[in-house]
């Protein structure tokens, strides 16, 4: 985790967040867990071990999403800076290498040639020196 100094606002809108996510989550978490005796033990017990490794992720989610909150409230200047680039900020360049990666993925699967990457970067509309 990087050291910095968080206004206690920022924490507070963060935690909030996060607790609200926490809270809705736990409570589908427990109405599964609470139905799942109505299956026979032998599923509900696979079920339930799959389902608190879910309940795993789900929760470090929770925690990275309750992160990311408290930077955008400490630091409202960033969506500025991204809205004044045209939406070709840091957000653009993720959504991008996984819209990439994802196209590249699916051509095998339907056995087409692979992409060029002139033309990957035609049809996600940018130039093929930037970001590619």
């Amino acid at each position: 985790m990087p050291y910095t100094n968080v206004r206690f606002s920022s924490a507070l809108v963060g935690g909030a967040t996060a607790g609200v996510l926490w809270q809705l989550v736990g409570m589908g978490f427990a109405a599964f867990v609470a139905n799942s005796a109505q299956y026979a033990a032998v599923y509900s017990s696979f079920a339930i071990m799959i389902v608190i490794l879910i309940w795993l992720y789900v929760g470090w989610l929770i925690f990275l999403v309750g992160g990311e909150v408290t930077y955008f409230h400490q630091y409202p200047s960033v969506f500025v800076h991204e809205a004044l680039r045209r939406g070709r900020g840091h957000r653009f360049g993720e959504w991008l290498a996984l819209t990439a990666l994802i196209e590249i993925t699916r051509r095998p699967f339907a056995e087409d040639n692979p992409w060029q990457s002139t033309k990957l970067a035609d049809y996600l509309g940018v130039s093929s020196m930037e970001n590619l």
